[in-house]
Order: C-alpha cells, then sequence, then structure tokens
C-alpha cells in the first residue's frame, strides 16, 4: 500500500512524497534507508472514482514520452537528484498514468535501484531500446549525456511518425466521406429514383440494374450492411493482433504503392539511427541488432534483423548479412554499410544513412498529398460518373419516350 511522508533529508531540507510498503514499519524502513529522518506518516488517500477513471483511460503518448526524457535530462543536467526529478516530474505531466509512473520510479529508486531498473518495470511505456541507453549511461557516469540522446532521438521519431500520419489521413479522410456518402445515396435517395424506373417499363443497362439491386438490399437491410462492416473490421483488427496476421498485414503495408515506399523509407532511417546510438553508446552490434529486433514494430524488419544478428553471431560482417533482403533494405544501405566497416567508421555511416533516408521520407510526405490527389479524383470521378450514369442516362430515355 501507499503511505504519505513528511522528512528531513541530510541536507536539512524537508522532503515530502509517497512510499509503496506493505505497511507502516516496513515504509519506516525504507525510508531510514535512504538517511530520512521521517517525522510524519499515514496511508495515503484513497483516490476517488473519478481520478480513477482518469487513470484508467489515461494513456502515454509519444508525445508524453518526448516532453518526459527531455525534462529529465534537463533536470539532470541541472544536478537535481533524480528521486527529486522524478517527483517533479509526476507533479507536471500532463498524463496521470506517466505521474504515477514516475512516482512508482522514485519510490523504486528510493529502495536502492538504479533508475535504468526501475524504467525496466514498464516495459509498455519504455522500452529495451531505452533502458539500454540509460543503464550504458549509468556505467559510463555520464546519465545526463545518454538522456539528451534519448531526448533528441524521441524528438525526432516522433516528428518523423507524425508526418507520415498526417500525410496517410488525407486520402483516408477523402475515402471515408466517400463511402457515407455512396451509403447515404443508396440508402436514402435512390430507392426513390428506382422506383419510378422500375415503373417506366424502360429497358435498363445491366449497370442499372446492378445498382437498383444494390439500394433496394441496402435501403431494406441496412442494419445488417452496418453490422457486417463493423464485424469485418473487427475481425480484422483481432486477426493483425495475431502473430501471422501481423506478419501478413506488415508484408502488405511495404507492397502498398507509394506509401509502402514512404514506410520502408522510415523503418531504415529508424533502424539507422538506433543503430548509430547504440554503437556510439559501447554496445556490441549483435546485442544492439537484439535490441533493435525487439523494438521494431515491424513483423517483416524484426525477423530480417535477428537473421541478420544471427549471421553476425557467427562471423558475418552485417553488411554481408543484410544481402538479399531488398524488400527491407536497398542494395544502397549494404553497400555504405561495408564501406562504414572496412574504414571502421560505421557509426558515422549510419548517421548519413539515417539523414538521407529521413529527408526521403520528409519530401515523400510533403508530395505525397499531390501524388494521391490525381488518383482519388480519378476514383472518385470515376465511381460518381457510373453512378449517375447508370441513373440518370435511363430516366432521359424514359422522358424521350413520352
Amino acid at each position: 500500500m501507499d503511505f504519505s511522508y513528511k522528512a528531513r533529508n541530510t541536507q536539512g531540507g524537508i522532503q515530502t512524497g509517497i512510499v509503496k510498503a506493505s505497511d507502516e514499519s516496513s515504509a519506516l524502513e525504507i525510508l531510514k534507508k535512504n538517511n530520512l529522518d521521517v517525522f510524519y506518516i499515514e496511508p495515503a488517500a484513497a483516490e476517488n472514482w473519478t481520478a480513477k477513471l482518469a487513470h484508467m483511460f489515461s494513456k502515454v503518448s509519444a508525445k508524453d514520452k518526448v516532453v518526459f526524457s527531455r525534462q529529465l535530462s534537463i533536470l539532470i543536467e541541472s544536478n537535481v537528484p533524480i528521486i527529486r526529478a522524478l517527483k517533479t516530474l509526476s507533479d507536471q505531466t500532463a498524463s496521470p498514468a506517466l505521474g504515477d509512473i514516475c512516482r512508482q520510479m522514485a519510490n523504486s529508486v528510493e529502495e536502492g535501484n538504479a533508475l535504468s531498473e526501475s524504467l525496466e518495470k514498464h516495459p509498455k511505456i519504455f522500452d529495451r531500446f531505452y533502458v539500454s541507453i540509460v543503464k550504458t549511461g549509468e556505467t559510463s557516469g555520464d546519465l545526463k549525456r545518454s538522456l539528451n540522446y534519448l531526448a533528441d532521438h524521441l524528438e525526432k521519431e516522433y516528428e518523423l511518425k507524425r508526418k507520415i500520419k498526417a500525410a496517410m489521413m488525407y486520402p483516408v479522410i477523402i475515402l471515408t466521406a466517400f463511402t457515407g456518402i455512396f451509403l447515404f445515396l443508396t440508402i436514402k435517395v435512390l430507392p426513390q429514383l428506382t422506383d419510378i424506373l422500375k415503373d417506366s417499363g424502360v429497358k435498363l443497362p445491366w449497370t442499372t440494374k446492378i445498382i437498383i439491386a444494390t439500394s433496394d438490399f441496402m435501403s431494406t437491410h441496412w442494419l445488417l450492411v452496418v453490422v457486417l462492416l463493423f464485424g469485418v473490421v473487427g475481425g480484422l483488427v483481432a486477426a493483425v493482433r495475431t502473430e501471422s496476421g501481423k506478419a501478413h498485414f506488415d508484408a502488405i503495408i511495404l507492397k502498398i504503392p507509394i506509401i509502402g515506399q514512404v514506410i520502408q523509407f522510415a523503418y531504415i532511417a529508424r533502424f539507422a539511427e538506433n543503430l548509430k546510438v547504440l554503437l556510439e553508446e559501447g554496445i556490441s552490434i549483435v546485442k544492439a541488432l537484439g535490441v533493435l529486433a525487439e523494438v521494431m514494430d515491424n513483423k517483416i524488419y524484426q525477423d530480417i534483423i535477428i537473421r541478420i544478428q544471427k549471421n553476425v553471431e557467427k562471423g558475418k560482417s552485417m553488411a554481408d548479412a543484410m544481402v538479399g533482403d531488398e524488400r527491407a533494405f536497398p542494395r544502397m544501405v549494404p553497400q555504405m554499410i561495408k564501406v562504414g566497416e572496412e574504414s571502421g567508421r560505421t557509426a558515422e555511416v549510419l548517421g548519413n544513412i539515417e539523414r538521407f533516408y529521413t529527408r526521403e521520407v520528409n519530401n515523400m510526405t510533403e508530395n505525397l498529398t499531390t501524388i494521391i490527389e490525381p488518383i482519388l479524383i480519378i476514383i472518385l470521378g470515376g465511381g460518381t460518373g457510373i453512378l449517375v450514369a447508370a441513373i440518370i442516362m435511363p430516366i432521359y430515355d424514359m422522358a424521350g419516350a413520352l
């Protein structure tokens, strides 16, 4: 359970906070071990139901993690003790979930654990890459530099993902709007027109017959269509959450024209930058590849990196181990890495690869709307034209027969 306390620290200042322990005597023992002279302690007040709901639905976003990393690096650089820095951040963060995690980490550090060990207890928020960099900083005695590395890295990664998501939103919004208009027309508008065509006795083309049949089915069984639509979406989401489903989905994503290339280049930039940071922190190439395989959220890249790691363990160079996987790494990438390995400047070459592919992603995402817009216009225009022709043309024929 949680205990609120007030204590005097070794500098004579007053320190307040919350400590987790099985009972009050255990809480006092933990605090005394941390050289705190406790003069007030009691069970922490239970959260009210609104606070509990806020915590339940609160999530730690990528932006929250960026802000946390940057603020923690600044506080450590300003020589603020880690425990106090974590408690300060727990009060300042906009995410209740991250505030809780900061308090738990502060208590963990108070109990004598290292910051990396405290981070490791929250793998859903702080992945193995994050923990590895912090651990390296603790070992080298330069934690503030490692935290600055992480803050810069997360900011770049967040910005890259934000640009890709923003570029993808345009076609999604357009296609969603078109689907909504199509459903409205087939359920509400077309039935009134198709009734006129049915009673007219005019010979109808096959396109019109298909649209009439579709309209009749949609207007009569619209609830079934909605249920089926949600069922298909739910089934796809459930399938993607399975290992084989995720592998198929990740493979399909990389094959989508234009969008697949943007995602591929983003993964290459992420791979190069992460590996560069790990190597610069003194982590071995085999261990670094193992870390990258865990933090990559694309199954195709995970499998390929694991295969590269196994080949490097057997004595192959990383460049040679990467050859043959052009669906993930174009030929240029292993060629550049080979030059880096032969010259002893692998980290520097990885930095060049990261900058090149980041520029490519930025250029492609900026131009993606321009590239996709004509395709969407053709699709929407063609669909609208077929719909109008199938309904309006028979009406003109019917009017001409009068």
